[in-house]
């Protein structure tokens, strides 16, 4: 059974920033976090500069979905290669997050092996440390958006670790980011507060 951290933990003054690639489930990305207590705040990508990031001194920055192809935002894919070399920021990448955050590390993108828009799948937890022991191996309902996809390539970069799912990578993880391609933030995915659960733990004081 999959327990939900305790809603009522204070959380201690963190900055996250969520860039919106003109999406409106960014602005559910933000909602779900103001549920889990978590304040942040939400920047066009086409105002977003590394030297606003380390002015605001942003501790996690959250790359959310949107229209096109990864290879349109040439700035962002710059920003969070740079991003990589900031060990004290965190990244999270949702969508298209997820594939400009998996292409800045040299993956192919590719057409989607099944366009999924608005249908809901199995994801089963792996064993990260990034999700409670308790819920490894447990399987969520999560919806999918998407046309596009980070082919899989078999073994991942060093310090990277990979789920996947008809030859593309449903989820990824490193020492500084995580990412999806499905949309925790829909109400098609059950439980989402379980797939940050290391991250919001690590919001509590």
């Amino acid at each position: 059974m999959i327990r939900i951290l305790n809603q009522s933990q204070i959380l201690i003054n963190m900055k996250v920033l969520i860039v919106d690639f003109e999406d409106s489930f960014t602005f559910n990305i933000q909602g779900m976090l103001k549920e889990w207590g978590i304040p942040s705040e939400v920047l066009n990508n086409k105002n977003l500069s590394l030297q606003h990031i380390k002015d605001k001194s942003y501790q996690t920055v959250i790359w959310g979905p949107g229209p096109g192809h990864p290879d349109e935002y040439s700035s962002a894919s710059l920003i969070i290669e740079e991003l990589f070399k900031e060990s004290k920021v965190y990244q999270i990448g949702i969508c298209l997050g997820h594939q400009l955050i998996l292409k800045s590390m040299g993956y192919e993108i590719t057409e989607a092996p099944i366009k999924r828009h608005g249908r809901r799948d199995e994801y089963i937890i792996p064993s990260w440390e990034e999700f409670k022991m308790a819920s490894h191996g447990e399987k969520l309902s999560v919806q999918y958006y998407s046309s596009l996809a980070v082919k899989y390539e078999g073994n991942p970069v060093s310090g990277l670790e990979v789920t996947n799912k008809n030859g593309v990578i449903d989820s990824s993880k490193g020492a500084n980011h995580l990412s999806f391609q499905f949309h925790p933030e829909s109400v098609g995915t059950n439980c989402p507060e379980v797939l940050f659960y290391k991250w919001r733990k690590s919001l509590i004081q």
